[in-house]
């Protein structure tokens, strides 16, 4: 800004940069313009160490005179919670930092047991005591910066429902993540999984390098995982033929389990590994999301007590609809034979986003197959309120939880 001779003011230059006297010192401001790291995953204790680096800029207008500053790691969590790593480090410049000019400082992570294995996220604040007149001093914090670190063979990325973060269709935590080693034959228990219901990512960490079989649930609703409505990520791997770079961005889909609502509802627990329905049935199920055609697939297969043993028998209906609903013409059935149906739903792009499980009691613990099962018995009778060919203390539970309701 030029001023007229008439002003009495006079204008003077400080380090190349014009100012009004009478105006005040230009003052700079710092941000973390910055905060990198060169992989999203870190193994715990590796060699070379990882090195986060920061880069500290001055906004302006005014010029920070040459020396160090102070910075700090802030808002650390681990799996969610708060970290407790904190520290004071020195970032060093050599030449006044001019408006539009960066000094950088880098510092380990992951290279002692100071840092577990975890899913981390970290801030960094510049001047954090305010020892710097600034601008601003409301913008001296970092946005977010989030790595794993994990043990030697690990598996990282993001869990997927039709090609987006699950946590866009349900924020429900994992329920269970388990894996069977195909090598060994083995289930081991020692390693490590989180999951972030808000992002969607995963890691699993502490891995054997071999042939896996993973399965990760989401329970959304129902007294176990693996009922109508809920998530299932099942997945078979050899990690010895992934490397780290893979291995870090490893993303897992889901796929919805088909909530069959009549006649026989999976959202519950169903009493006999053959299931009873009345005829003349319809089955009507929910819709899952994003799914555009369903595959209702109802096969005839032998009982494991037939004497040609368990096997199939014959194919009943094979049909692509968009509905979710579907009345078939069951044939009779022969003796030790029983119907086995399975309902997969696609999107537009015929990728398969939902299937059908259901869970069945045995004795006091419960088993799951790939399919509902069920026999069409004779007749069924009024009292038959949930209608599988019995009436007993379920229907009088349905009588009761329903007694004098009024729906008018």
């Amino acid at each position: 800004h030029d001023y007229v001779p008439s002003d009495p003011r006079s204008d003077y230059w400080t380090d190349d940069y014009f100012q009004l006297e009478g105006s005040g010192k230009p003052l700079p401001d710092l941000v973390v313009s910055e905060l990198t790291i060169p992989a999203p995953v870190v193994v715990q204790g590796a060699s070379p160490w990882t090195w986060v680096t920061m880069t500290v800029k001055n906004n302006g207008p005014g010029i920070l005179q040459s020396g160090t500053l102070r910075a700090e790691v802030s808002n650390s969590t681990r799996n969610g919670e708060t970290f407790p790593h904190s520290g004071y480090f020195t970032v060093s410049y050599s030449a006044p930092l001019y408006p539009g000019q960066t000094a950088t400082h880098s510092f380990a992570v992951g290279h002692s047991s100071g840092w577990p294995v975890g899913v981390y996220s970290l801030r960094v604040k510049v001047d954090p005591d305010n020892l710097i007149d600034e601008a601003s001093e409301k913008n001296n914090l970092s946005a977010a910066l989030a790595f794993d670190i994990a043990d030697e063979r690990f598996l990282a990325g993001t869990i997927t429902y039709n090609g987006n973060p699950l946590s866009n269709y349900t924020s429900v935590p994992s329920s269970r993540a388990w894996f069977l080693d195909w090598v060994s034959g083995e289930y081991p228990d020692d390693f490590f999984f989180w999951y972030n219901p808000q992002t969607g990512h995963y890691l699993f960490s502490g891995l054997p390098d071999s042939d896996l079989y993973l399965e990760i649930l989401f329970r959304v609703a129902g007294e176990t995982d693996r009922l109508g409505g809920n998530y299932i990520a099942s997945h078979n791997l050899d990690l010895r033929l992934l490397s780290d770079a893979e291995a870090m961005d490893y993303d897992l889909p889901v796929k919805q389990i088909v909530h069959l609502l009549e006649p026989l509802d999976n959202g519950w627990i169903l009493e006999d590994r053959i299931s009873r329905i009345c005829p003349g049935s319809g089955f009507s199920w929910a819709a899952s999301p994003e799914v555009v055609n369903y595959r209702f697939k109802l096969d005839i297969y032998r009982d494991s007590e037939h004497p040609g043993g368990y096997g199939l028998e014959a194919s009943v209906v094979n049909l692509l609809l968009s509905d979710t609903s579907y009345m078939p013409v069951l044939p009779e059935l022969a003796e030790l034979t029983h119907f086995e149906l399975v309902i997969r739903g696609y999107n537009a792009s015929s990728e398969e986003l939902a299937l059908t499980i259901r869970t069945y009691r045995v004795g006091d613990s419960t088993g799951y197959g790939w399919d509902v099962r069920f026999k069409e018995c004779p007749s069924c009778v009024r009292g038959d309120i949930n209608r599988d060919c019995m009436v007993n203390m379920l229907d009088f539970a349905i009588l009761a939880e329903e007694w004098l309701m009024d729906t008018r």
